[in-house]
């Protein structure tokens, strides 16, 4: 497999729809001779309101659920809203360790434990490290994108502003990848 190694960071903030563009990059690949590895993090509601998200592998389909909705529970970070569940991520990373090599790797998302804990899906950070890729989708919040350009100075950015960005960040990507 040549790795052309692309990277590519979808970034937006909160309910944009930056984990809908990547199922939908999923729906418009089925069937083309690219194998696409990595983990989605669909959101769970309960009515009209956010309150857990999954991890799910892009291979088997199974997901763990990996955070709740928990605003304050941390008494050294307070404005953190999401308690992550250990053993979800546990199981998120050897799905991300056997993620390479691989045509389109989608990691939904980098974030806080990961940029500035150095804890959380390490195994993303590896698979990115490793090069051993065609392309790659990103997901990382517009809070952390100075540090994911120090670790990744050639990767692309393409921002979902509002949810109206969704179509134009999609075909973008798309382009980009086939």
């Amino acid at each position: 497999m040549d790795f052309n190694k692309k990277i590519f960071i979808l970034t937006g903030e909160k309910n944009t729809g930056k984990s809908i563009v990547c199922e939908k990059i999923l729906c418009e690949l089925a069937g083309k001779p690219l194998k696409i590895t990595g983990l989605l993090s669909p959101a769970r509601y309960e009515g009209n309101r956010k309150t857990g998200i999954f991890c799910k592998d892009i291979i088997s389909g199974e997901k763990k659920l990996l955070a709740q909705y928990k605003p304050g529970w941390d008494a050294n970070n307070p404005k953190r809203e999401w308690r992550f569940n250990q053993s979800a991520i546990t199981w998120g990373n050897k799905v991300l360790a056997k993620s390479v090599p691989t045509g389109l790797l989608i990691i939904d998302e980098l974030g806080y434990l990961e940029l500035e804990e150095k804890s959380g899906w390490k195994n993303a950070l590896y698979a990115l490290d490793s090069g051993q890729f065609q392309f790659a989708i990103v997901v990382i919040r517009p809070s952390l994108i100075k540090i994911a350009f120090n670790l990744y100075p050639q990767a692309e950015v393409i921002e979902i502003a509002s949810t109206a960005d969704r179509g134009e960040a999609l075909a973008y990507l798309i382009n980009g990848i086939e």
